[in-house]
């Protein structure tokens, strides 16, 4: 494949990008991970394309990113735990909507990074509900950090799978969230509270 013009590179990236946000706003959160994975596979397919972006592009990139990053962390996050049969969901609320990003959120307690999460059923946009398995969250330490933050736009996923539904433990399926690591999150992120297990508490 011959290598693609600066001009020619730079409208094909701004037209991906246009699209995945597009598809982020009107699918669930939980087929972002659909959307990510056809990211991952664009990125390979450019591998032989000039990295090259104008002056242009790289500020406007790093004003976006530096405006939702001061957002987040303005926001007063605090989080309410409830363990329902065989999953435990992690409910972070914020003063303030969550900054509209393409990247899905990812909420890291300890050494774990977990990313399957939506909105309540009321749709409010200062909500976010974090589900994890039973034995996910038993494995956590007591006392753990909780931040809270987005997937780097450059990290590469595999597949991984969706906590069931409450109560019955079982293993969804359609769309699954990769498994996340805490390197792979976006360094813009925001604490939380510590976790107190016994008493499902998240303390400031």
């Amino acid at each position: 494949m011959k290598p693609l013009r600066e001009n020619e590179l730079g409208r094909r990236r701004r037209s991906f990008g246009n699209s995945l946000r597009v598809f982020s706003r009107r699918a669930p959160r939980a087929s972002w991970w659909l959307a990510i994975a056809v990211a991952s596979v664009a990125g390979l397919s450019m591998g032989c394309v000039s990295p090259t972006v104008s002056d242009h592009e790289s500020v406007t990139s790093s004003e976006a990113v530096s405006q939702v990053a001061n957002s987040l962390q303005a926001a007063r996050l605090q989080a309410v735990v409830k363990r329902l049969g065989n999953i435990v969901e992690v409910e972070v609320s914020a003063d303030k909507p969550f900054p509209d990003r393409s990247m899905p959120p990812v909420l890291v307690i300890g050494t774990k990074a977990f990313a399957h999460s939506r909105n309540p059923a009321d749709g409010r946009t200062d909500v976010l509900i974090f589900t994890l398995e039973s034995t996910e969250f038993d494995a956590l330490p007591d006392n753990a950090e909780i931040t809270f933050g987005y997937l780097h736009p450059r990290a590469r996923l595999v597949p991984g799978r969706a906590p069931g539904p409450a109560g019955q433990g079982a293993i969804v399926g359609g769309p699954r969230a990769p498994t996340v690591r805490p390197d792979q999150v976006d360094p813009n992120t925001v604490r939380v509270g510590s976790l107190r297990k016994a008493t499902l508490q998240v303390l400031p």
